[in-house]
């Protein structure tokens, strides 16, 4: 088995894996060939034998002497690598986005962090009871006119000074 001095595929794994766990390899893999355990099954038990070592199991499907059990094998190795890499992508991607939801959230907690630093909340305007409006009839209308004009231009102003801010780029020396 290969070149002189060289140990085959099997005599090195006996030497790497014992005995014990070679023999169990060496079991499951006629089950495997026999038909009596499932492509999946012996991949990821001899997998498991193996320590994770696919190169070997490779190795040894190369060694299997039905053609078609080999190409089994080999195609479920050659999916099973597929889906492990879509399944990391998929990972990846999902760190990416929860990374770049974490930096909104942390630049929109700055931006309001400004807000509230730079003025202070403006004051709670109660609306009167409505019954007592409704009942109060020495009220004029002019006077609840010039309340609601005041309450509109102190809102416009909320409203600049908020949009002002939130359009800037965060400014980083703006705030101790």
């Amino acid at each position: 088995a290969g070149s002189v001095g060289a140990m085959g595929v099997t005599s090195q794994l006996k030497a790497r894996l014992g005995e014990e766990r070679y023999r169990l390899l060496q079991s499951v893999s006629v089950e495997y060939q026999r038909g009596t355990t499932s492509v999946d099954a012996y991949y990821d038990v001899a997998l498991t034998i193996l320590d994770g070592d696919a190169g070997s199991l490779l190795a040894l499907a190369g060694k299997l002497p039905d053609e078609a059990k080999k190409t089994e094998l080999l195609a479920f190795h050659e999916r099973r690598t597929r889906e492990t890499a879509a399944d990391a992508a998929a990972a990846a991607a999902a760190a990416a986005r929860a990374a770049a939801l974490a930096a909104e959230a942390e630049s929109t907690a700055r931006r309001l962090d400004r807000v509230a630093s730079l003025r202070p909340l403006a004051p709670i305007h109660r609306v009167p009871d409505s019954n007592a409006s409704l009942a109060s009839s020495d009220r004029s209308a002019k006077t609840d006119d010039e309340r609601i004009d005041r309450l509109a231009a102190d809102a416009d102003s909320s409203n600049d000074v908020m949009r002002e801010l939130l359009a800037e780029e965060d400014d980083e020396d703006c705030c101790p």
